[in-house]
């Protein structure tokens, strides 16, 4: 029983490296960097903090789905219907089912992202914080002769603070924010998939490291009548990580230490962005708000040279917000060359938002494509 669940765990929880987006991001093809309406403006742009009112985050839990949904479904029914199966033909019948969903998608790769409920934030006076902590596994299985799991901890502090300069129907505001963050502890597991299986009965046995980094960032964002407005974010101008190993064997005699820490650097991200509030006199008061982005998440990527990238162009996304009468959310977006898709409820501080949207998990658009799902129920306002 214990391989079984260590495997359905695998299968089920993926994160990217603090790249975390809210749903509400999600839903209209991920951050934009002149979007400063909620408490996550310190994540996309400290700039925005210079426009951003008061906002406060007390709660968030956030669950994002990636991965052949209806296979896994197929999965999940088949294991429901062996319960008369000792563990042992449980465990074969699983393994045998992954396999073979290995062998019809040429591969996979798939997860969940769970973040919070330890999620909290506030922006008050230009100034931004954000903690969030994240629980993740990142499964690649090319095919059934290699394949790597992750298993872990995130943890992430982001403070930030952004100046307005007002001259009149022109405003320019910049910002500067600081991100100490931890991947505390990650458990990885790499071989072929019937290594895999074997390696996850003892996980005492597996390498585990843990990380610890901050990073500098700054932007800057320019707004003209309260309609138009343009940004630009210089991500990671410094960040350096410490990795060390870290022993999970209760037995084992050495020390968990940064002495020896290997050291590295997250990239630099050069991050630009536009804006638009599109004016709701018409509607007589049942569209509250009505916003559209159009960003590109790094434009160094236009200029590489000497290393492997991605395709500039699914660095592009766009999207579109309509709020009616306060409190439902409409969105719809484009990012990595697929559709999004997404709404949200908000009843005082109580919020519910979805998301539907595709992702690319290759270099180029249409080579590795992928369906997510999420949804996070928070308490702010």
């Amino acid at each position: 029983m214990k391989k079984i669940l260590t495997i359905l765990l695998c299968l089920v929880i993926s994160v990217s490296l603090f790249a975390q987006e809210d749903v509400r991001s999600m839903g209209m093809g991920g951050n934009h960097i002149t979007d400063y309406s909620d408490v996550y403006t310190t994540q996309k742009n400290p700039a925005g903090l210079g426009f951003a009112e008061k906002h406060d985050l007390w709660t968030n839990t956030q669950i994002t789905f990636g991965g052949p949904l209806e296979d896994f479904a197929k999965i999940a029914e088949n294991l429901e219907t062996s319960e008369d199966k000792s563990n042992t033909e449980k465990s074969s019948g699983l393994e045998d089912s992954i396999i073979d969903l290995v062998k019809k998608n040429n591969g996979l790769a798939t997860g969940i992202s769970v973040v919070g409920p330890l999620q909290f934030g506030f922006i008050k006076n230009n100034f931004g914080l954000l903690f969030s902590e994240e629980i993740y596994t990142d499964v690649n299985v090319p095919s059934i002769s290699r394949g790597n799991v992750d298993i872990g901890l995130d943890v992430n502090l982001l403070m930030g603070y952004g100046h307005k300069i007002d001259l009149g129907i022109h405003d320019i505001a910049l910002g500067i924010s600081a991100n100490l963050f931890s991947r505390a502890i990650n458990v990885g597991v790499n071989g072929s998939l019937t290594e895999i299986f074997d390696k996850v009965e003892d996980l005492d046995s597996i390498p585990a490291t843990s990380m610890i980094g901050y990073g500098i960032n700054a932007g800057a964002q320019y707004e003209f009548a309260n309609f138009l407005s343009a940004g630009i974010v210089w991500n990671n101008i410094l960040a350096p990580t410490f990795t060390t190993d870290i022993p999970l064997d209760e037995d084992s005699d050495k020390e968990f230490t940064f002495k020896d820490a290997r050291k590295d650097k997250l990239d630099s991200t050069l991050a630009v962005g536009f804006g638009v509030k599109i004016p709701t006199s018409f509607s007589m008061g049942i569209i509250s708000s009505w916003t559209a982005y159009l960003d590109h998440d790094n434009i160094l990527d236009f200029f590489a040279k000497d290393k492997i990238v991605k395709n500039p162009i699914l660095g592009l996304s766009a999207g579109t917000e309509v709020v009616l009468f306060k409190t439902i959310a409409l969105r719809l977006g484009i990012n990595e060359s697929y559709l999004a898709a997404g709404c949200g409820i908000r009843l005082a501080a109580f919020n519910i938002d979805a998301a539907v949207f595709g992702s690319e998990l290759g270099l180029e658009p249409g080579a590795k494509p992928q369906l997510n799902a999420a949804l996070s129920i928070s308490f702010r306002r």
